[in-house]
């Protein structure tokens, strides 16, 4: 089992393995909404959002947040519910 306090991860029977993470209870609120909004449950959603976030070349993202000159445009958010209302989603 792995725990560094946000995530857990935990091997289960066979090969499947579980995550965990704590968020708010708004946030809660917010994802839940969003995963019956698009028909799936909060584990499809997840697992469709980051097979969406694995689309692109990851080394480019790092790169991008490397390069002092190109993170300065990077805006910050309070919460998920701001960045969420900033994507109009």
């Amino acid at each position: 089992m792995y725990n560094d306090g946000m995530f857990n991860f935990k091997l289960g029977a066979g090969n499947m393995s579980r995550i965990t993470f704590s968020v708010s209870s708004e946030d809660h609120c917010l994802i839940k909404a969003q995963a019956a909004m698009n028909g799936l449950t909060m584990k499809d959603y997840f697992l469709k959002l980051f097979k969406n976030a694995n689309s692109y070349d990851i080394g480019d993202a790092i790169e991008e947040l490397e390069n002092p000159e190109k993170r300065k445009n990077l805006k910050t958010y309070k919460n998920s519910k701001e960045l969420w209302q900033e994507l109009g989603i």
